[in-house]
């Protein structure tokens, strides 16, 4: 195993989005990039964008320290801008997303990022639903994480 500070084995991440997106402030080894479909990034508006969403949230953070807020800006994205690495983030959102607003998470998340010189392609999706990016997107979805891997040094 390299050791902690090393920048070997260190990978792009796809995942569940606003995981993807998190792990990158987290994370004990920083990823080269982060290529994320339809992302969850203001967590403090989901708590209130559906119905079946509070009580969820709240079972899974009602043991963290603090106030609920700070809880859920802890694994906001849009709340995790100033911690965010300086690495390449392509984010996808399809524009009839259903479930998570792009106008609410990834186009606030995009132009906070890119506001403070992060890199970010913001690629949206014409007349699809959540994560049905469709295969050219798709495509190019492999395609950032084959380049990322491939121009790290």
């Amino acid at each position: 195993m390299p050791p902690p500070n090393s920048t070997e084995k260190r990978l792009p991440i796809q995942t569940i989005a606003l995981t993807a997106l998190t792990y990158c402030v987290y994370a004990k080894r920083t990823p080269i990039a982060c290529v994320v479909n339809c992302p969850v990034c203001d967590s403090v508006y989901r708590y209130t964008e559906r119905d079946d969403l509070p009580r969820t949230m709240y079972s899974a953070l009602c043991n963290e320290q603090g106030s609920l807020e700070s809880a859920l800006k802890s694994i906001s994205p849009v709340h995790l801008v100033d911690k965010m690495p300086k690495i390449e983030y392509h984010i996808f959102h399809c524009l009839n997303d259903n479930a998570v607003n792009p106008s609410k998470h990834s186009a606030v998340f995009v132009t906070k990022m890119q506001n403070k010189g992060h890199a970010v392609t913001y690629d949206t999706i014409e007349g699809r639903g959540h994560c049905d990016i469709g295969y050219p997107a798709k495509k190019l979805y492999a395609k950032y994480i084959v380049e990322a891997i491939e121009n790290h040094k």
